[in-house]
């Protein structure tokens, strides 16, 4: 994490991120500024470890948590879309389908 994100992890980060990695269902309740995000991100780096193909999609409940999101992760590497009501039209999602090949997916 700190190689991608500059970011020191939370047990609590950890815990919410193994288990969305092993397919179960979790809400993380913590104050604003504490990390939520952190562990959405860490399976995404789970996975890309294993295949490069794997693709994840956060839903926020504000567009600037979608561009902050978006930001962060591309400072990291990492190719993200923020798709929101503005831009939630067919040639965004082309985009996806490019950044999918880009990662030489198919």
């Amino acid at each position: 994490m700190e190689k991608k994100f500059q970011k020191h992890t939370c047990w609590f980060q950890v815990q919410i991120a193994l288990a969305l990695f092993d397919g179960k269902d979790m809400v993380g309740i913590a104050p604003t500024g504490a990390g939520k995000t952190l562990s959405f991100w860490i399976p995404l780096l789970m996975a890309l470890e294993e295949d490069e193909s794997k693709m994840s999609f956060i839903v926020t409940p504000l567009n600037l948590l979608g561009e902050q999101n978006q930001q962060e992760l591309e400072r990291a590497g990492l190719h993200a879309i923020a798709v929101n009501g503005e831009n939630s039209n067919e040639t965004t999602f082309k985009m996806c389908n490019l950044l999918k090949v880009d990662y030489g997916r198919v």
